[in-house]
C-alpha cells in the first residue's frame, strides 16, 4: 500500500498526454481572469507528452512564449556576447 500522505490523498501515476499549467497566486476575484491568463502560458509551455509546469519555476521560457520579440531581444542583450 502507498503512503496517502498528510492530506488522505492517494498519489497517481501520471496520465500521457494530461498537462497542466499552474500559473501564480492572486489577490481577490478582480485578479481571475489575469490568473487563468498566466496558467494559460504556463499550459503552453508544458510538454505536448505531458506533465505540470508551475509558471513561477518557468518564467523565462514564459517571457519567449507570452512574447517572442521580447524573449528574443533579451537572448540577444544577454547572451550576445557569448555568441
Amino acid at each position: 500500500p502507498t503512503d496517502p500522505g498528510p492530506t488522505g490523498a492517494q498519489p497517481h501515476a501520471p496520465v500521457p498526454g494530461l498537462r497542466i499549467g499552474v500559473g501564480i497566486p492572486v489577490d481577490g476575484l478582480a485578479c481571475v481572469g489575469d490568473a487563468r491568463r498566466l496558467a494559460d502560458t504556463a499550459l503552453e509551455i508544458c510538454p505536448a507528452s505531458g506533465g505540470a509546469v508551475r509558471l513561477a519555476d518557468q518564467l523565462p521560457a514564459a517571457l519567449v512564449v507570452s512574447s517572442p520579440e521580447l524573449g528574443s531581444t533579451l537572448a540577444e542583450r544577454v547572451l550576445g556576447p557569448l555568441l
